[in-house]
Order: structure tokens, then sequence, then C-alpha cells
């Protein structure tokens, strides 16, 4: 008897729900706010937009043009950013916990002293990357090209990296504690007092890289 009772409220609740964040998203496109918490915002085109210390906490943007978009000290926490166009856009200090990032163009952003701990980044195009004292621990970042990527003092602790590209990138001073390594590319790669102790890299490729100073305790070459 309760629950026929409750429905009806429950009912109205939903829609009103709805209603309020559909307001959002008109709002949010209209630029009369930049917090869009939740919104249905896929393949939006966002280009150039300055969206600096927005929420857009689990929106979902997936398909998204956000070339060159300023988005410094937002909220993009748990955001789907699936195959989303993000090169070159102003990502520092941002908030990109458990964001899925999977297939999205990275080139020449920037996300240094970004929090992307928990992010899935597969097959992410990041090429010249800055993610200079980013926290990508537990990040899943299988099978990304990071070529030439500025990193130094960013944290991997426990990241996964397998098959990755980390060609000629910066990547001094980094913490690698326990990350999963394997198959990954390190051709020229800076790794100077880098920590990659505990770290699983099997059949990585080392060549020409500068590992001087490195922790390599306990990290797994086979």
């Amino acid at each position: 008897m309760a629950i026929a009772v409750l429905a009806p409220f429950v009912l109205v609740f939903l829609i009103t729900a709805q209603d309020a964040l559909a307001g959002n998203e008109e709002d949010f496109l209209a630029g009369r706010t930049m917090d869009c918490p939740g919104c249905q915002l896929a393949d939006v085109n966002l280009k150039r937009a300055d969206l600096a210390g927005a929420d857009l906490s689990n929106a979902n943007l997936s398909g998204a043009n956000l070339h060159r978009v300023r988005l410094r000290g937002a909220n993009l926490a748990g955001a789907n950013l699936e195959g989303a166009n993000l090169n070159k856009s102003d990502l520092q200090n941002a908030d990109l916990s458990g964001a899925n990032l999977t297939d999205a163009m990275l080139f020449e952003a920037d996300l240094s002293r970004a929090n992307l701990s928990g992010a899935i980044m597969v097959r992410a195009l990041a090429g010249r990357i800055k993610l200079t004292r980013a926290n990508l621990e537990g990040a899943e970042m299988t099978a990304v090209d990071f070529k030439g990527a500025r990193m130094a003092n960013a944290n991997f602790k426990n990241a996964d990296m397998r098959r990755s590209n980390m060609q000629a990138a910066n990547m001094r001073r980094v913490n690698l504690q326990g990350a999963q390594l394997d198959l990954t590319g390190f051709v020229q790669a800076q790794l100077r007092e880098a920590d990659l102790s505990g770290a699983m890299a099997r059949g990585v490729d080392f060549f020409d890289a500068d590992l001087h100073g490195a922790n390599l305790s306990d990290t797994d070459f086979t």
C-alpha cells in the first residue's frame, strides 16, 4: 500500500529532475551558466570556449569538440569524454578522476597538476601532452600514444600503461611504483631519477632511454 501511495510522488520527482537537467543543458549551451553536472552533451561543439572552473562532473561529453577549450580548474570527475577532441585544450588543475577518455584526442593538451586518478585513457592520442605533476594513480592507459609527452614528476603509481608509446617522453622523477608497463616503448625517453620499483616491465623497449639514478628495485624485466 505504501508503495502505491508513494509511486506518483516518485514519478513526479523523476519528471521534475529530468526537466531541470534539460533546463541546465539549455542554459549551458546558451552561455548562461558554466555548470552542467550530469548533462547530456554528446557531440556538442564547444571549440575555444572558456569553461575555466566549470562543473561538468558526470556529464556525457562523448564525441564533443573541445579543441582549445579553457577548462582550467574544471570539475570533470566521472565525465564521459570518449572520443572527444581535447587537442590543445587547457586542463591545468582540472579534476578528471574516474573520467572516461577512451579514444580521446589530447594532442598538446595541458593537464599539468590535473587529477586523473582512476581515469580510463585507452587508445588515447596524446602526443606532446603536458602532464607535469599530474596524478594518474591507478589510471588505465593501455595502448596510448604519449610520444614527446612532458610528464616530469607525475604520479603513475599502479597505473596500467601496457603497450603504450612513450618515445622521447620527459619522465624525469615520475612515480611508476607497481605500474604495469609490459610491452611499452620507452625509446629515447628521459627517466632520470624515476621510481620503477615493483613495476612489471616485461618485454619493454628501453632503447637509448636515460635511466640514470632511477630506482629499479624489484622491477620485473623478464
